[in-house]
Formats: C-alpha cells, sequence, structure tokens
C-alpha cells in the first residue's frame, strides 16, 4: 500500500476496517472484503471478488460505491481479487452478483465517506453533519471551507466512524439507477483487456491435450516418438487416472508440451493412442432419449405436492397431456478453455478465467501440496461464462503439467475440444398433466421430470434421489394451480460430463411449463395471457409484468397469415420476474423466423439500466441459439458436434426487433444474467403454434410443414 493512501474493506463478518500506510497498522494485517483503497493521487481503486464476464457487474458494483463515497465514476479504477477465503463467496454464478454484494458494497462505500468527513470535520472543530460531499470534496457550507479527500486520507485513516452509517436515499442518488457506459469497453476495444488466453511468461510453454474420447474410456497404449520428434516439442506426457485422482471432471489424456500453441497442435496430430471402449462405447442419443421418455411416464419421486392432484384427473372432464423434450447443451464460450500455472517448489501462481477462484485454489493445493500462503490464483477478464467457467478442469490440467515440468504451462482447448469435452446442460424429459373439471377450470397440474441431475451424474447425489436443484422452474412458479404435484426420476446416468448452464434448471423446466400452459388454456378456450394472469391473481409483480408486456407488444391484434405471438413468463427463485411475447413468421417450407421480441422485467432496483437492457439482448441471442438450431448429439459414445459448423451461432441477420421494458422498482435488487433464457423458447413454439396450429414439443424448434 502506498504511503499516504486510505484503506477501507469489508470484512466476512461485516465489520468495516480501515488503515493507512502511514500511520497505524501495516496493510499486511488486514483482511478486507470487498475492499477499498483511496489512492493520493485521488483514484478510487475498487478490487472486486466477482468475476467480469461480460455482464458488466464490475462496472455496476463500482457505481454503487461511488454512489455512497460520493467520487466521480471516472475516478473509480478495477481489479479482480485473487482467490482468498477473507473475500467470503468468489463464485460467479446464479445471477446474484448484484443481488449478494450490493448492501455490502454501499456500506463500505457509505463508510469510508463517513471517515473522511469526519476527518475533516476534526480539523475544523465542526459537527459532521454541517459538512456535505461531491465529487470528492469534503465542504462546510457556513464556512466555504472544502477539502478534497485526497488532503484527508492520513487522517481518515485514524479516524473510526461511530455506530452505524445511513446509506443515501433514493432522493439523493447520482448514479444508481441511471444509465452508463462499461468501465472496461475501452480496454476491451483497444486490446488492453487482459483475458486468459492473454498471459505471457517468461520461459512459459503450451500444452495441447488429447482427451480420452469418451467418458470411462482408458488409454491402452500410446505412441508418441513422432510427436516428440516434432520440431518445438518439449515433452509428452500421460495425465492417467491417478493424476487428479477425487476430480470428478478428470478425463484421461495425452499431452504435446511445446514452445508454441500451434508447434503443440502440430505434434498432438502424431500422436498415435488406442483407447478402450469404456462403458458408453455404445450409446446414441436415440436410445438416451427413449429411456428418458418410458421414465417420465412413470410414477417417480414426489418432490413437491399440495392438493389432491390424484382426485382431480380422475373426476376430470378433459385431461391435457404432454411430452416436452430438451437436448444435451454445449456452452459454445467464444474464448476456449484455458489456463496458465507456475509451479515451482517454494510457491504456485495460476493464471485462469474462472467463474470460481476459491476451486481453483484448492484444486492447486491439492496438486502442489503447498499451503494457501503460497498459491496465488490470479482472476483473469472472461471470455463468456455460461457456468461452464465454474468448473476446474482446465486450471487441473496446467497446474499438474506445470509440476511435472517445473516451468510455466498454458493450457488451451482447440474448439474441437471445447466441444467433444464440455461440461453439457443435461438432457431431459418433462411429462406434464393437466386436469380440466366439469366447470372448466384447471383443477391440478402434475409434472414429471426424467433426467440425471449434474450433482449424481458428479457423484455428490445418490442416482434415482430427487433433485430439488435440478427442477428449479417446476417447483417454483408464479402460479397458483389448485393441485400441483411435481415428480422426479433422476437417471440414467449420461454417457457425457454434465455441469451449469445458463439458467440450470429453469432452463428446461421452463419450456415445459410455459408451453403446457398455452396448451391448457387452448383446451380451455382460454386466451394464454388471461388464464396466466389469473393463475398469478395473488402475484402482484408478476401480473404487473405480464400486463406490461401484453399491452407493449399488442398482445391480441391481428397479423397476417402464418404469423403468431406466444407467451411466456418465469418467476427466479431470487425475485425476478421476466415475461417475453415472441412474434414469429413461419414459411411455407417450414423455415420459424423470428421477427420481434417484447420483454418486461422486475429484477427490483436497477443499478445501471444499460446493463439490464444489454443482458436482456445477450440472453436472447443465447437462447435463440439454443431454441432453434442448438443440440449435441451422440453417436457411438461420443460427441458428433465439434464446432460451430455444425452448432451456429445465430448472426446478425438472425436477431429480431427486441423491446426491452424494465421495470422501475424499490424491491432489493435481483438477477438479470439467466432470466431472459428460459422463457424464450417456450414463447417462440407458443407462437409457432398460435401462426400454424402445430404445436412444437422438442427443443431445437423444427417446424416441418
Amino acid at each position: 500500500m502506498k504511503r499516504g493512501e486510505f484503506l477501507l474493506g469489508l470484512a466476512s463478518s461485516g465489520a468495516l476496517i480501515a488503515a493507512s500506510g502511514a500511520a497505524g497498522p501495516a496493510a499486511g494485517e488486514f483482511a478486507p472484503s470487498p475492499w477499498i483503497a483511496l489512492e493520493p493521487d485521488g483514484a478510487v481503486v475498487l478490487t472486486l471478488h466477482r468475476a467480469e464476464m461480460g455482464q458488466g457487474v464490475h462496472t455496476a458494483l463500482a457505481m454503487l460505491v461511488a454512489e455512497e463515497l460520493d467520487v466521480d465514476l471516472a475516478r473509480v479504477r478495477v481489479a479482480a481479487a485473487p482467490a482468498h477465503p477473507k473475500y467470503g463467496d468468489q463464485d460467479t454464478s446464479g445471477s446474484e452478483t448484484i443481488s449478494a454484494n450490493a448492501t455490502a458494497l454501499r456500506t463500505a462505500g457509505a463508510t469510508a465517506r463517513a471517515a473522511l468527513v469526519g476527518a475533516a470535520a476534526a480539523r475544523w472543530s465542526v459537527a459532521p453533519d454541517a459538512c456535505t460531499t461531491a465529487g470528492g470534496v469534503v465542504r462546510h457550507a457556513a464556512s466555504g471551507r472544502a477539502l478534497r479527500y485526497t488532503e484527508l486520507l492520513a487522517d481518515a485513516a485514524r479516524f473510526a466512524p461511530s455506530g452505524g452509517v445511513a446509506l443515501k436515499p433514493k432522493a439523493r442518488w447520482n448514479l444508481i439507477g441511471r444509465p452508463h457506459l462499461r468501465l472496461d469497453s475501452r480496454d476491451k476495444v483497444t486490446g488492453r483487456a487482459r483475458f486468459g488466453l492473454d498471459v505471457r511468461l517468461p520461459g512459459m510453454v503450451y500444452a495441447s491435450l488429447e482427451r480420452a474420447p469418451r467418458l470411462g474410456a482408458e488409454l491402452r497404449s500410446c505412441d508418441a516418438a513422432a510427436a516428440r520428434a516434432a520440431r518445438g516439442v518439449v515433452d509428452v506426457v500421460v495425465l492417467d487416472r491417478p493424476a487428479l485422482a477425487g476430480d470428478p471432471l478428470f478425463v484421461p489424456a495425452v499431452a504435446v508440451v511445446a514452445t508454441s500453441y500451434w508447434a503443440a497442435v502440430k505434434a498432438r496430430r502424431l500422436l498415435e493412442l488406442a483407447w478402450s471402449g469404456g462403458p458408453h462405447a455404445g450409446a446414441d442419443s436415440g436410445a438416451i432419449f427413449a429411456a428418458l421418455e418410458s421414465a417420465a411416464r412413470a410414477p417417480a419421486p414426489v418432490v413437491l405436492a399440495h392438493g389432491d392432484a390424484d382426485a382431480a384427473l380422475r373426476a376430470a372432464k378433459r385431461v391435457v397431456s404432454a411430452t416436452y423434450r430438451s437436448p444435451l447443451q454445449a456452452h459454445a464460450t467464444l474464448e476456449p478453455q484455458n489456463a496458465t500455472a507456475d509451479v515451482r517448489a517454494d510457491g504456485c501462481d495460476v493464471w485462469v478465467p474462472t467463474q470460481n477462484p476459491l476451486a481453483v485454489q484448492e484444486a492447486a493445493r491439492a496438486v502442489t501440496g503447498l499451503p494457501d500462503a503460497r498459491i496465488v490464483t490470479h482472476q483473469t477478464l472472461l471470455g463468456g461464462g455460461f457456468g461452464r467457467r465454474a468448473d476446474r478442469d482446465f486450471a487441473l490440467e496446467a497446474l499438474v503439467l506445470s509440476q511435472r515440468l517445473g516451468r510455466p504451462v498454458k493450457v488451451v482447448w482447440s474448439r474441437e475440444d471445447d466441444f467433444a469435452h464440455d461440461v453439457y446442460r443435461p438432457a431431459n424429459v418433462n411429462h406434464v398433466v393437466a386436469a380440466i373439471d366439469g366447470r372448466g377450470e384447471l383443477a391440478a397440474v402434475v409434472h414429471r421430470q426424467a433426467g440425471v441431475s449434474i450433482r449424481a451424474q458428479r457423484g455428490s447425489l445418490p442416482l434415482g434421489a430427487p433433485d430439488r436443484l435440478a427442477l428449479r422452474g417446476a417447483t417454483k412458479t408464479p402460479y397458483a394451480f389448485a393441485a400441483y404435484r411435481v415428480e422426479h426420476h433422476n437417471g440414467p446416468l449420461m454417457p457425457v460430463r454434465l455441469g451449469w448452464w445458463r439458467g440450470v434448471g429453469f432452463s428446461q423446466n421452463t419450456f415445459a411449463v410455459e408451453s403446457s400452459l398455452d396448451e391448457i388454456a387452448h383446451a380451455m378456450g382460454r386466451d394464454p395471457y388471461a388464464l396466466r394472469r389469473e393463475l398469478v391473481r395473488d402475484d402482484a409483480v408478476a401480473r404487473n409484468v405480464l400486463d406490461r408486456v401484453a399491452k407493449l407488444s399488442g398482445w391480441g391484434g391481428t397479423l397476417p397469415a402464418r404469423h403468431g405471438r406466444g407467451l411466456a413468463l418465469v418467476a427466479f427463485d431470487d425475485g425476478t420476474v421476466l415475461a417475453h411475447v415472441a412474434e414469429v413468421a413461419v414459411g411455407e417450407g417450414g423455415a420459424i423466423e423470428v421477427l420481434r421480441i417484447v420483454t418486461s422485467v422486475d429484477c427490483g432496483q436497477v443499478v445501471n439500466p444499460m446493463t439490464v437492457e444489454a443482458q436482456v439482448q445477450g440472453g436472447i441471442a443465447f437462447g435463440l441459439g439454443a431454441a432453434l438450431r442448438h443440440e449435441i448429439t451422440i453417436a457411438n459414445g461420443q460427441v458428433v458436434e465439434r464446432n460451430f459448423d455444425r452448432y451456429p451461432l445465430p448472426r446478425m441477420s438472425d436477431m429480431p426487433a427486441i423491446v426491452v421494458d424494465v421495470v422501475e422498482s424499490d424491491r432489493p435488487p435481483c438477477g438479470i444474467g439467466e432470466p431472459a433464457v428460459p422463457p424464450l423458447a417456450p414463447a417462440l413454439a407458443n407462437a409457432v403454434f398460435a401462426a400454424t396450429g402445430k404445436r412444437l414439443r422438442t427443443l431445437p424448434l423444427r417446424f416441418t410443414g
């Protein structure tokens, strides 16, 4: 810490800590989390413990601090925190970065401001409440005196505000709730931003790995003579099962290490390897879905139940049933997986684009045997995450190779590696049965999901045991059903690794819930919007979102032939409620053209409206690919789709007009990174039905006539 610098942070206990480089305890004796440093040049350095992967959280979090500290946002510099328990939870997932940290960061900024005001008031011998702050300056209006924050750092470091601090009321906000450009945009445009792939170290070598072609396969033989003789090759290393024992994502591999990435890739092609078949040698997508569909039609363990659904079904005048299928999905992050490790006898550094630096730190400790004090996990910017970078398999490979070679090693996955060895969103089948009674009312809904949960696949939950995490979006809906039951058949095991994907269970279960509601509405002779509105009558937030999206989209208005509108709603656990109305045109040959998406969202108090709008737009783009094009298929136990030629991302020409309506709310901030994805597929499927009268119940949506 520089001399004269004022450092303030929020400890994991919630207590605030202040220190000065000029007086008082040394910086090393403090463990702030998160922490704020005010430097002599007037800069405010904010070290953040959550990953920036394009979602804009570094800007939003900086706005929170700058608001309470009363400094210009342009003076704030953001740095990524290394992995350390003092920062608390560092896992960036679940769309909860803002909601989980807003109050803590605002409190940290407010406490820093209170210390600066207290220091100025003491110097002037006036009451602190007679002083005001703005633009990094403390003023005493009665005397006309003013001091810049930079003139108060040493005094503020010795000043401890008594009691709690009051956060600024909404009426005095200058930043929160107003649109602001991203702080990292210039660096990204000019190439100064540092992603994992940008890390370069003296003496660093590159590794490209040939991994087992299917889950459970083992290396039987390896002829690496030609690869070793290739230009630039440093070594060929076999990573067998004992190398990473205990890690559920371990895949046996042979690593070619060379002085450049391209030299490693070329030499890797010269390897002559033989692998055992493994338990999934004959697996294919057809058999997987046949097993899931069979399971979905049989009773399964009950996870949630209220009312007597069976009695309602027995007495029903009409029963509506349908089965919905969701495929395996890849993450397809634009920056392939990578990590750089430097393992030495006395320490270890690892640079990694990760959503969970503490998991990487744990891996480094397990591989090296070093204590945490000698391990530094450096978090870089992420070129996309979507849940993929919550895992640490790519970092483990770099750590093991660096330890064995005794030098820095960068592991870089090719695009084909990334597709063939992803941790995929599980495939599942949802079967929904609804009872309509003699009065024409919805009397009961039974929702049964069949599909192995991520936790069961990884061995942390017994196969067959119901998993509430896998049922998010089914067990939590905004609808007041008279009787409702959710069942889960957890299995069979998949022939590939499974992992978290944007929206997790919501991304599949919402497709079934919202598609089936549309089918139920039409069976009842009801408008889909009117039925949903009736079912959310006790949820003011959901009702308002539905009303707004219906009005903005022109719901109920006349459309040309083979055009249709479809509606879908989602309510996330953290309080975010979002609805899409999709407008599509279906050609005579079956081509689905998405013309317009109108979205209304209530995600609580918004910090940066530009971030919310961008996240909704990005979620729609991500969801369009998943809804209309993307699926991972298995043949002979191996992934078929290995690049973007068979897993095409939406292009600019594919994008519809998008209208985003953000509800002004005084509720606490909720998440926005995931909610736009799950309801998009059912909104599109419902729109296709409105246009053609044909139901599409399998993703990706394909209309054949």
